[in-house]
């Protein structure tokens, strides 16, 4: 939150870019500090040698986003709105360690499966992607995109059978679901 050095200068500045459609941003004279927190103590600031900074950084490997770890769990509730300064706990993966036998009622097939096996293969195809993303549920899709979905479940070795709920048609579609909160 921006603080008002003064108040009658920045209603002047207000009604200045007002009359000029632009958008006045007053800001605190001192720029925010992070304060980031490891194993409850805070991690001290780093002067760094900008010349053999460059080139370490010029030399490092680019992650791939499927290796960028993804959060897992957080200590406050997803969506609570919080005070400046309140610690966050998180726990990360990368989407190759999350196993699918995290999520309730998954299919049968992918249980001892990471999520990155759908992610990295059916997933992988932005048309499956956005039909799977498109409906909140199983029984919401048409009869054709239903059937499309069940093609790519059995050629990533998912096997679709309703005679049981945990081989089910929604079973599987619920663990792509789930999957793709991790891309």
């Amino acid at each position: 939150m921006a603080t008002l050095p003064n108040a009658s200068l920045f209603t002047k500045n207000v009604a200045a870019s007002l009359e000029r459609s632009e958008v006045v941003v007053e800001v605190a004279a001192k720029p925010a500090v992070a304060k980031v927190v490891r194993e409850g103590f805070q991690v001290p600031a780093v002067t760094l040698n900008q010349q053999a900074a460059d080139f370490f950084i010029g030399n490092l490997e680019v992650l791939q986003p499927r290796q960028t770890p993804r959060v897992l769990t957080q200590s406050i509730k997803p969506g609570t709105k919080v005070t400046l300064g309140t610690v966050v706990d998180l726990v990360l993966a990368p989407s190759t360690l999350i196993p699918f036998n995290i999520f309730d009622n998954v299919h049968a097939d992918l249980a001892q499966r990471n999520v990155s096996d759908l992610l990295d293969g059916m997933l992988a195809d932005p048309a499956t992607r956005q039909t799977v993303l498109k409906y909140e549920k199983a029984d919401d899709l048409p009869a054709a995109d239903r059937s499309a979905l069940t093609e790519r479940f059995n050629a990533a070795d998912v096997r679709i059978d309703e005679a049981s709920a945990s081989t089910s048609f929604a079973a599987a579609f619920n663990a792509a679901r789930g999957a793709l909160a991790f891309k």
